[in-house]
């Protein structure tokens, strides 16, 4: 046995550990659906085996992570468009009140998703809903299902969706 199948033996075991070690580009994305990116050195795109960022549109900077034989998109240079807030709604009985948010001019590329949470200690007298939100806003609605009026607050939370 030659003294140099020992080295070469350490060499591939070397290149296999450092070829498991996670590495962290930047690219840009080329396509959505499949998701796929391009590198800065290189010319051709590479398919991603999975996206963790919401939104993501052609064109847009991402950082990515390959580990093992996988590249995942970790998230879009600035990071995902988000908006959250709370507002209180005062509602007589039977009736059902409103506010409507704005969101800033071109903020959101689309349509975000909207999440609400209806704050109060007695959920059996009012619920809570939205409209279809746009890129210029929604309305959230309070339904009193009380005898009385009431005041309630609604947390609500914009995110750029896919």
């Amino acid at each position: 046995m030659s003294p140099w199948n020992a080295v070469l033996a350490q060499v591939q075991k070397l290149k296999d550990q450092v070829t498991a070690l996670p590495s962290i580009r930047e690219a840009t994305v080329t396509s959505v659906f499949p998701v796929s990116v391009r590198f800065d050195t290189d010319e051709a795109s590479v398919d991603a085996y999975a996206s963790i960022s919401p939104g993501l549109a052609v064109g847009d900077r991402v950082l990515t992570v390959r580990l093992a034989r996988y590249l995942w998109v970790l998230g879009r240079r600035g990071g995902t468009p988000d908006l959250r807030g709370a507002e209180s709604i005062t509602v007589g009985p039977g009736e059902t009140g409103s506010v409507t948010i704005m969101f800033p001019v071109g903020y959101f590329k689309t349509a975000p998703l909207v999440f609400t949470a209806l704050r109060t200690a007695t959920p059996q007298d009012s619920r809570s809903s939205t409209n279809i939100p746009t890129t210029a806003g929604v309305t959230l609605y309070v339904y009193n299902d009380a005898v009385s009026a009431l005041t309630r607050t609604v947390s609500w939370h914009a995110i750029q969706g896919g």
